[in-house]
């Protein structure tokens, strides 16, 4: 047995099923198959051709309803009473006589079937249509093939399919049609007064088509492209307008679905396999003793015990799984200590951070300080402008919430307008006006510090030199908390970042808008797109910022 001992694992095992498995298998199924594939063929024929007579029955339903059309059409008074006019001259008559014929071709088409139909009588001097645009349309239909055939042919019926670029109501399209057309000779029979023709999309053909037929006119013109891929066989029939429709079987689709004769031969290999597979475990569980030892050393990891190793095993799949096996619990113990080094490092970050935290604690201690100097020397004024400083830095610096209070950021808007007032003098004045909430709602910190600050920034001077006026307004509508800042300012441009807000003028460019920006990002990460922050201009000069968010009575 020596001759068996191979290093590979999946050596064996492929030899062994090689050797008791594939060869009788393979060879009764091959013979089994052959058979079978006869039967499969001659089934799969029979299939397809009826599908191709219901192919068939369909476009002769098609072919018979274009040639009723064309006889109900072309035997129609209103035809006669137009190919008359024609001949009279009578431009009142003709007008009269061809709007009655384009009633009867809107009648042709909308009865017929459920596709939909085009109506032709075109002659050297006059067109009618139910097409869109038939006069730019003219000069490409008497180009076309049917036009010609039917000309040289007078009284025959002519069957075409052509691509003719149209004018439709989309603009010039490349429009494939299945077209039957016939010509219309004079009393005396010296001359063709006309030709009449009825046409639908060849996409109404192809709809019905499988993707291997091909449709050959009388003249053995292929009308379509041949399918891909070789051709085993071809089943033909004739429709009624003497062309023939071809189908087209590939080698796939007769050979390729063995799936009754793979049922069939189950029964066999299924008990072939049972017979085999007692040999098979036997020589697989003599050749996986490895792997057994890999599991119970796998277990004893798992329960904590890092320091377990595989004995060094024969150069096979099992042997190079149980050396990586052990470079795996070697790396694993140099990453615990790389992880406890780590640890140590965030909290030498961490402690450092408490330090940095002592500075901006320091900076707001020095500002109480100065403020107390301050009042105590008689400066109100300067001592005003530090509380308030101190009162946002504070917020800035500690609030770290997204969400507040309306009341909290309220208190945060009056400090900032303190220090604006002592910055700005008397030049605006602002109104908050919160009566109509009978709840203190939940909004985003730092909402309305920045709409109150670009109003103030942007609208002044104002226009006519009067005291700018700033309404805060904060309601509640249905469901949604409305934020409002109006003022009399001398508005600004739309802000990128912000939905446009249809201005009214063009008023003065260079605003920004990060600050804008973020609130409405916030926001609409928060609840979506539905809220948000607007801005729209006042007439005849202003700015109107509307914040729309969900009414929330808790913090979330």
């Amino acid at each position: 047995m020596r001759v068996f001992r191979f290093r590979s694992i999946r050596t064996r095992l492929s030899f062994f099923l090689i050797l008791l498995v594939l060869v009788p298998v393979f060879g009764v199924f091959t013979v089994y198959t052959r058979q079978a594939a006869r039967v499969i063929e001659a089934r799969l024929i029979e299939s397809r051709q009826g599908v191709l007579n219901q192919t068939v029955l369909n476009l002769n339903r098609i072919i018979g309803t274009l040639a009723t059309s064309v006889n109900y059409f072309s035997a129609s008074p209103q035809l006669q009473r137009y190919i008359l006019s024609l001949q009279d001259g009578d431009r009142v008559e003709q007008f009269l006589a061809s709007q009655a014929l384009s009633n009867t071709m809107q009648l042709v088409s909308s009865t017929a079937f459920q596709h939909e139909m085009l109506v032709f009588f075109m002659s050297d001097e006059a067109v009618v249509s139910n097409l869109t645009d038939i006069h730019r349309n003219a000069p490409r239909l008497r180009a076309s093939e049917w036009y010609g055939r039917a000309l040289a042919n007078p009284l025959q019926f002519q069957w075409t399919i052509e691509s003719l670029p149209l004018y439709t109501e989309r603009g010039l399209r490349n429009t494939e049609l299945l077209t039957l057309a016939r010509a219309f000779v004079s009393h005396d029979a010296s001359r063709v007064v006309g030709v009449s023709a009825v046409s639908i999309l060849t996409q109404d053909i192809l709809d019905i088509l499988d993707p291997r037929m091909v449709i050959v006119d009388d003249r053995g013109n292929r009308l379509m492209d041949e399918p891909p891929g070789p051709t085993a066989v071809v089943l033909r029939e004739r429709l009624e307008n003497f062309w023939t429709l071809e189908y087209a079987l590939s080698e796939d689709e007769l050979f390729g679905d063995l799936l009754a004769l793979q049922l069939q031969a189950g029964v066999f290999l299924f008990l072939l396999l049972a017979f085999l597979v007692g040999i098979i475990l036997l020589y697989v569980y003599s050749s996986t003793q490895s792997l057994i030892q890999l599991r119970e050393r796998a277990g004893l990891v798992e329960q904590g015990d890092l320091s377990v190793r595989m004995p060094r095993l024969p150069d096979d799949e099992i042997g190079q799984l149980a050396h990586q096996f052990n470079g795996m619990l070697d790396r694993i113990e140099t990453l615990i200590h790389e992880l406890k080094e780590e640890h140590r490092l965030v909290e030498e970050a961490r402690f450092a951070q408490l330090k940095a935290q002592v500075r901006p604690h320091f900076l707001l201690n020095s500002l109480n300080t100065v403020q107390w100097a301050a009042r105590m020397s008689g400066a109100d004024n300067v001592s005003q402008m530090v509380s308030a400083l101190s009162k946002i830095l504070e917020r800035a610096l500690y609030e770290k919430a997204p969400f507040v209070r309306l009341s909290s950021e309220l208190e945060t808007v009056k400090q900032f307008l303190v220090l604006e007032q002592l910055r700005t003098g008397d030049q605006w004045t602002v109104s908050i006006d919160t009566d109509s909430l009978d709840v203190d709602p939940v909004c985003p910190t730092f909402c309305l510090e920045p709409l109150i600050e670009n109003a103030i920034k942007h609208g002044l001077p104002t226009p006519d030199g009067s005291v700018m006026e700033i309404n805060v307004r904060c309601h509640r509508d249905e469901d949604r908390l409305i934020l409002e800042v109006e003022d009399s300012g001398k508005g600004f441009c739309d802000v990128p970042g912000l939905p446009d807000s249809r201005p009214a003028g063009r008023p003065e460019p260079g605003v920004g808008g990060i600050g804008l920006a973020n609130i409405q990002q916030r926001i609409q990460q928060a609840w979506g797109g539905d809220y948000g922050l607007r801005l729209y201009h006042r007439e005849p000069h202003g700015t109107r910022a509307v914040i729309t968010m969900p009414f929330l009575n808790d913090l979330p």
